[in-house]
């Protein structure tokens, strides 16, 4: 990358102007592309219980496999991008998924008559085609920003890119997560979906204007020619079998995961230039999906407690249970330059903290972050709602842990893993996030959480959630913590 000709800049205090045009483009895409899949997961649970009068258990379980097949695409996305398809092609193709599922929800929202299982069934559809753009999209970005950074050895540097690429993100999970709180409190979903219609056409008129930027690798080494059209109409279908059968869907995504977990351990035993590099990477994602798994556990499941179970007035405005996430994208928003600047400022001043103990950090603060909430609900008297406050300070929490851990693991995939295989370490990296998902939904399981709908007083089951995974939690944060004075990526 060619940084500005002048030489009064300070990349310190002003980490802004290092960023090419191309590069400030793909923080612009993460911005307008993330607004459907943001507005979708955490209102969808809430959506099917109001809509279609589900289950709770099976509305989270959907969820559940909404979240975890979105991130499988994620790898498939990885793996097909620059070999067949290359990443502006495959990410075209997930903006207009993304507008056509918003589009078909959207109409089957917004119709007068009374749902039928077909209704259903073409919701399921929507969404399947929705969370498919999303799953092309989101690799396909971070692979695009890799491609413009270059082969810049600056670790500071790469980080401060990811971490204002996830800053841009989360501005579009707040605008997001507030249009979906304002239209589900007043039950007009049909907008929402709209909305996020809106936001992903402009995210394509922006990839379009900036199309020459993002050059093709000379990676490929297949090629589908008219064939690429199928990969949409293969992805949707296979989305919509696993939403219609979520808890067979969630398996089979463990299963995928631990197939990946095998091919780098293979690669590790096999390839002894890069054991260091490869094995740092392997125990940072064992760490990251640990992490993504208590992370997921409020979407699936918690969103629910803090609907039926948390008192949500404010100096008399009713506050929806989207909005408390809106906690964590500011977090994020505000925190991820700061951070960046911090991180840069250490590292120049020789004051380097290993990647271990970063996500060892990451890990702690989630795991306090639930341990708070868990005492908050037994200090709560019996028949009271629970303090918003509790939730206030858990997502506190949990955001300063995924701004330690997801923007700066997403960066050190380019370091840790040779070129041909990132890509392909890209798509696994995220789809750890898939295979959370389908974790916490076998850990609320573990927890009794099927009974929800028996019990008068089903506070004990979230609790013994909580405690369970702040357990698990604090558990791998020691575990990392002691791997990590002599760990550190070798740059090649």
């Amino acid at each position: 990358m060619v940084l500005p000709n002048n030489s009064a800049i300070n990349p310190i205090a002003n980490p802004w102007y290092l960023f090419s045009k191309p590069i400030k483009s793909v923080f612009l895409l993460q911005l307008f592309s993330i607004v459907s899949f943001s507005t979708i997961l955490y209102t969808l649970g809430i959506y099917l219980v109001d809509h279609y009068n589900i289950p709770e258990i099976k509305a989270s379980q959907i969820v559940a496999s909404y979240a975890a097949l979105n991130f499988a695409v994620h790898w498939l996305s990885g793996y097909l991008g620059d070999r067949w398809i290359n990443q502006r092609t495959l990410l075209f193709m997930g903006l207009m998924c993304q507008i056509l599922g918003c589009l078909i929800i959207t109409c089957t929202t917004s119709s007068t008559q009374l749902s039928t299982a077909a209704d259903f069934q073409l919701t399921l559809l929507g969404f399947a085609t929705q969370l498919c753009g999303n799953g092309l999209c989101i690799t396909c970005i971070n692979c695009l920003l890799n491609q413009q950074i270059g082969n810049s050895s600056d670790i500071s540097f790469r980080e401060s890119v990811f971490l204002w690429n996830y800053s841009a993100m989360n501005i579009g999970f707040f605008i997001g997560l507030s249009v979906a709180g304002y239209y589900q409190l007043t039950n007009q979903y049909s907008t929402m979906f709209f909305i996020s219609a809106i936001s992903s056409s402009i995210a394509l008129i922006i990839l379009m204007k900036n199309w020459k930027y993002f050059v093709p690798e000379t990676l490929k080494t297949f090629s589908l020619g008219w064939r690429i059209m199928t990969l949409p109409i293969f992805l949707i279908a296979l989305a919509h079998a696993g939403l219609s059968h979520a808890i067979l869907s969630n398996h089979m995504i463990l299963s995928f995961v631990a197939l990946a977990f095998g091919y780098f351990i293979f690669h590790l035993i096999n390839n002894s230039q890069s054991n260091k590099n490869l094995l740092l990477f392997l125990l940072l994602a064992l760490s990251a999906l640990v992490f993504w798994t208590l992370y997921q556990i409020t979407p699936i499941t918690l969103i629910f407690f803090i609907k039926n179970h948390v008192h949500r007035h404010f100096l008399g405005w009713k506050i929806a249970p989207q909005w408390f996430e809106n906690i964590n994208t500011l977090t994020i928003v505000l925190g991820g330059p700061l951070l960046a600047f911090a991180l840069r400022r250490w590292r120049l001043a020789k004051t380097i903290f290993s990647l271990p103990l970063k996500f060892s950090c990451a890990l702690a603060l989630i795991s306090l972050g639930l341990l708070v909430l868990l005492i908050g609900i037994q200090l709560t008297p019996d028949k009271e709602a629970v303090s918003a406050i509790w939730v206030v300070i858990k997502t506190i929490l949990e955001s300063l842990g995924e701004l330690i851990l997801s923007p700066i693991g997403v960066a050190m995939v380019a370091v840790l893993v040779p070129k041909h295989w990132q890509g392909i370490a890209m798509g696994s990296w995220l789809m750890l996030t898939g295979a959370a998902s389908a974790l916490a939904g076998e850990l609320t399981r573990l927890s009794n959480i099927d009974h929800l709908l028996q019990l008068s007083n089903n506070l004990p089951y979230y609790m013994h959630t909580l405690f369970l995974a702040a357990s698990i939690g604090i558990t791998c944060s020691f575990a990392l913590l002691l791997s990590s004075p002599e760990l550190d990526p070798t740059i090649e």
